[in-house]
């Protein structure tokens, strides 16, 4: 199986924290599941997960390759590229720790 995705299929996730340097220091985690089909549903099988590192992420968009694993053993690869975006209202409030939820945003994106 090798899934693809498009910009418009993936969410923009946004960040209660307004800090920049906190946030540079997280990582995000993907579990990927094949959901069961209705007819034979046993719920969803867990295909493996990733950690995405924000680290290096810009608002230009920063490529990445990541490991997915499931028990300790590969499944592939998820590359992308990821990009954490200030908007100019929350520029002045880099010291605060809580943004309102359109002020500080940072968006995921995966192909």
């Amino acid at each position: 199986m090798a899934p693809e995705w498009r910009d418009d299929d993936l969410p923009v996730l946004r960040s209660l924290v307004a800090e920049e340097g906190y946030l540079k220091t997280q990582f995000i985690t993907l579990i990927f599941l094949n959901k069961a089909k209705k007819s034979d549903y046993q719920g969803n099988e867990n295909l493996g997960q990733c950690t995405v590192p924000l680290e290096e992420c810009s608002e230009f968009g920063t490529p990445f390759e990541v490991e997915v694993t499931l028990g300790g053993k590969s499944q592939g690869k998820l590359t992308g590229v990821i990009q954490m975006t200030f908007t100019p209202a929350e520029t002045s409030r880099r010291k605060s720790w809580m943004a309102d939820d359109e002020e500080d945003y940072f968006t995921q994106r995966v192909s």
